[in-house]
């Protein structure tokens, strides 16, 4: 191990009469850059791991279930995949419309008859 690290040292060549600060700092950015680009060049495409859309859970070939979790128990179902490696995704039940519900309950408060006289009395 310690030899790898030993071995991991960047060999600058420059040919110059005069070293300044300006060449070295040049001659440096330049073999960052080569470094960078290399590095980027032998770079696999990454795969998302953990949590992810639907659509890159679905490009990994990897196969897909489904499994229903509450609403209470998403951030406990979370903490337990991430602790396993498990990649998921979280999809929205679409059965349950807020809207259906605020409509079926306006519905409901318009049938209804409201006695709106108003009795004042006083006690003594």
């Amino acid at each position: 191990m310690q030899e790898e690290v030993e071995n991991r040292t960047v060999t600058l060549v420059i040919n110059t009469t005069k070293l300044t600060t300006r060449t070295l700092k040049n001659a440096i950015l330049k073999a960052l850059a080569e470094m960078k680009k290399r590095r980027v060049a032998n770079k696999l495409p990454e795969i998302p791991h953990g949590k992810q859309t639907v659509k890159q859970l679905v490009g990994q070939n990897q196969g897909v279930a489904n499994i229903e979790v509450t609403k209470k128990n998403i951030k406990s179902f979370e903490r337990v995949a991430r602790k396993y490696g498990v990649d998921f995704a979280v999809k929205k039940e679409n059965s349950e419309s807020v809207l259906k519900k605020l409509n079926h309950y306006k519905d409901i408060v318009k049938n209804t008859v409201v006695n709106r006289t108003r009795k004042k009395e006083l006690e003594r």
